[in-house]
């Protein structure tokens, strides 16, 4: 008999207003990381007792002094690096059966990681942003800046691989039509989540330079890595407890998502002060 002819895994077909939905609750989870409880907790470490929490940073007054400010700066990278952490483990334990909350783990880990270490080339270039704290006062400031610079970029492009190793447990290569599917999902993931990236500081109360200042730097900016995903996608390994199917229309996190977002620009926008 002949042998049979290797058969590709059937396409998928994802439900992309569910993938928007996943786009949006994962960016406003890493900047809530990063904003409220990163800076949050460090701004209580550093002996802050009050502060006014937005969707682009936290305000406190009167200035913390040395080392306090540092550690309230460093604060808000340092949550997202533990949030992606924390999303990074889940994922690797999650039921291949949950492919929803496997794309939206992967899609928090990679909004985080790609956030804070392209945060760290911003904060070389300009001389500005939480990063500045590792070495602010070292001599001569330049080198130290293009240092911060250089380890950003270095991370960046590790951070690309390792996020396309993970994305295996989402997207098979094995399945027909695999590049579409991924280059949609990037689409779906990234055009949301950047919408409601922009639409978070609309009523900041440092006015709305804040949407490019912040929301377009914090995601449009960030990701622009992803772009070349696809194409060096079939290069990593497919991973043995993959997703077995489709993102599948989910109302409840639809839902979920028109929910937050209001709250994301409404209530956390404008400020809500602390205590």
């Amino acid at each position: 008999m002949p042998a049979r002819a290797h058969n590709p895994v059937t396409a998928c077909s994802d439900d992309l207003i569910t993938v928007a939905a996943i786009g949006i609750v994962a960016f406003i989870s890493t900047d809530i990381a990063h904003e409220v409880a990163g800076h949050g907790i460090g701004l209580l470490i550093a002996g802050g007792r009050s502060g006014i929490f937005t969707t682009t940073r936290l305000i406190h007054e009167p200035p913390l002094p040395a080392p306090g400010w540092r550690i309230f700066d460093i604060g808000g990278p340092a949550g997202n690096l533990i949030w992606a952490g924390a999303c990074l483990l889940a994922q690797r334990r999650m039921s291949p059966a949950a492919p929803a909350l496997r794309l939206f783990l992967w899609a928090t880990m990679s909004f985080s990681l790609l956030w804070e270490f392209g945060y760290l080339m911003k904060c070389g270039l300009t001389g500005q942003g939480d990063a500045i704290a590792l070495v602010s006062g070292l001599k001569p400031a330049g080198l130290w800046q293009a240092l911060l610079f250089a380890i950003g970029l270095l991370w960046y492009v590790r951070s690309l691989s390792f996020i396309n190793a993970e994305l295996h447990f989402v997207v098979s290569a094995k399945e027909a039509g695999w590049r579409t599917r991924l280059v949609k999902l990037l689409r779906t993931l990234c055009g949301a989540g950047g919408l409601i990236a922009c639409a978070g500081p609309v009523f900041d109360p440092r006015g709305r330079m804040e949407i490019l200042n912040s929301g377009v730097l914090t995601s449009f900016a960030s990701w622009v890595g992803l772009v070349r995903l696809p194409s060096r996608f079939p290069g990593y390994p497919d991973k043995t407890n993959a997703n077995s199917g489709s993102v599948g229309r989910s109302l409840p996190l639809i839902l979920l998502a028109v929910v937050a977002s209001v709250c994301y620009v409404t209530i956390l926008g404008p400020g809500i002060s602390w205590p």
